[in-house]
């Protein structure tokens, strides 16, 4: 059967999910958060400097550990200061973690087809999270992530590209599209209670009603 039967978005899928994802059900998986230059549109080498990339925004105990969203903005602001040819970004896509299973593949059947395997709050595809660089002979090396680069309002800058309607929200963005609903139906509300208020209350004169 084509995807193109049953899975919207093909091409956007095809983008972000790699095949042994749906096609490994059993395999344990991670969003790779790949670092690339936007002119040469290949993976960046490890920043200088930053083998580990340490937390450099004084992130509390408390938070999870591996890459907090503060340090990922802050190192993109590095890496993209004044005199940089080309602008560092991440690519999000959702990968299988380990190498021996991006080889076991299973029959089309018995592929993952069901949206809200993803698709829902708490999936267990976005549970871990990576973020990767080019090391020698370009073969990427991972550092470890927190979940939270997914899902905060710091993140938008940085990782607004990958989002997965229901499996990683960003709260900030949920909180701005309830805003602007509320905005537009109340802009409505007004708008109809003011003509009905003008028309109940300030009349049109004899001529008005004559020339229209």
């Amino acid at each position: 059967m084509s995807h193109a039967t049953w899975l919207p978005n093909v091409q956007l899928h095809f983008d972000v999910v790699s095949c042994p994802v749906c096609h490994t059900p059993n395999a344990q998986r991670v969003v790779n958060l790949i670092l690339y230059n936007s002119v040469t549109q290949k993976e960046i080498s490890g920043p200088p400097g930053m083998p580990q990339f340490e937390s450099m925004g004084g992130a509390p105990a408390a938070t999870p550990p591996g890459l907090d969203p503060t340090t990922l903005m802050t190192l993109l602001m590095t890496l993209n200061g004044q005199g940089v040819e080309g602008k560092t970004g991440i690519r999000g896509r959702l990968e299988v973690r380990t190498g021996v299973e991006d080889h076991q593949l299973t029959f089309a059947a018995k592929a993952i087809s069901n949206c809200d395997t993803c698709h829902r709050k708490g999936a267990a595809a976005f549970q871990s999270v990576e973020i990767s660089v080019a090391g020698p002979a370009g073969i990427p090396i991972h550092y470890g992530a927190n979940q939270n680069v997914l899902s905060s309002a710091l993140s938008l800058d940085s990782v607004g590209g990958f989002y997965a309607i229901g499996g990683s929200r960003i709260t900030f963005l949920d909180v701005l599209f309830v805003l602007a609903l509320f905005v537009a139906i109340g802009g409505c509300g007004v708008h109809m209670i003011a003509r009905w208020a003008i028309g109940r209350y300030f009349p049109p004169s004899p001529d008005e009603q004559h020339k229209g």
